[in-house]
């Protein structure tokens, strides 16, 4: 619920209409083959509202299910305040999540995210959610009101598995921006970068940081290390270029770079010129020294 607050600081406001936001499963068929894999669709149903946040935990058991990936190129949520994880298992296996959709969003079967299961016993087994929420993009955080709908499967021992076939993901993550933002209530009103990126196949799976001092340069040798946005600068003098990786599932990545602004970048040839200067002037002193030593003013030996 921390995290929800992130995106509405209170809900100030209860909706009177009975048609609450629903968050329901699909699936190929009720029934599966023992060892079988599949696909479980999670999904939002607005009933006619503009949603722009949700979260919640999916919820299934983890002796009777094993939980082999989770999917969410085809996401509508294009910002993740926690994307979908697993936690919990064998015990009280969930998948958390919570996401913005600025502008909203107000379709009746909105994609949130899919998982692939493994069936491992024989039996009845189901789907569920719990802390399911949705907030109307009306400027006031109201809720939406919250219906789930599990979905059941049987699993028989009696049949035989289908492979579940999924072509190869070997396309990177979208283009995507590096922004700079200053504000007093994000760390401290210090210099962050925020960023964003889909990715139709497989997801993203993480973000990955760097900086290097001066302008924009070759990506071998930078210091990689998994951040989230928004990225709090290292360097805050600015005069660092930062790059972004963005990575996804299937380990296709793409990266994009927020160059050292110009004035920094002037600073680093006005050091160059200086540098210089002061290396030709140090010579010419040398040089004037060995020359004074080597043939010294006849004037001052005298006779």
């Amino acid at each position: 619920m921390r995290r929800f607050a992130a995106i509405a600081a209170i809900l100030l406001a209860f909706p009177s209409s009975t048609h609450a936001a629903e968050l329901f499963f699909g699936a190929a068929a009720p029934e599966v083959a023992l060892g079988e894999s599949f696909a479980v669709g999670v999904f939002l149903d607005a009933q006619g509202k503009e949603i722009n946040a949700t979260e919640g935990a999916v919820t299934f058991d983890g002796g009777a299910l094993r939980l082999e990936a989770i999917r969410d190129g085809e996401s509508v949520i294009p910002y993740w305040i926690e994307r979908p994880s697993l936690s919990g298992c064998p015990d009280d296996c969930r998948v958390r999540f919570a996401g913005a959709i600025p502008g909203g969003i107000s379709h009746p079967r909105a994609p949130l995210f899919s998982l692939v299961f493994t069936a491992l016993v024989p039996g009845k087994t189901s789907v569920s959610a719990d802390g399911f929420r949705a907030l109307i993009d009306d400027g006031k955080g109201t809720d939406a009101g919250a219906d789930i709908s599990p979905i059941a499967f049987s699993v028989r021992s009696d049949r035989t598995a289908v492979a579940l076939t999924e072509a190869a993901d070997d396309v990177p993550p979208e283009p995507f921006d590096v922004t700079l933002v200053r504000d007093r209530q994000l760390y401290d009103g210090r210099v962050s970068a925020v960023f964003s990126t889909t990715d139709k196949g497989t997801g993203i799976d993480r973000y990955e940081a760097a900086e290097r001092l001066g302008p924009q340069g070759p990506l071998l040798g930078l210091r990689w290390r998994v951040v989230e946005s928004p990225y709090l600068l290292l360097d805050q003098s600015l005069r660092s270029s930062v790059y972004v990786k963005a990575v996804d599932r299937a380990g296709n990545a793409r990266v994009s770079v927020l160059a050292a602004p110009a004035l920094p970048s002037g600073i680093f040839l006005l050091a160059a010129i200086l540098g210089i200067l002061f290396l030709a002037i140090t010579l010419l002193f040398v040089a004037w020294r060995f020359v004074w030593r080597t043939h010294p003013n006849p004037a001052r030996h005298g006779h």
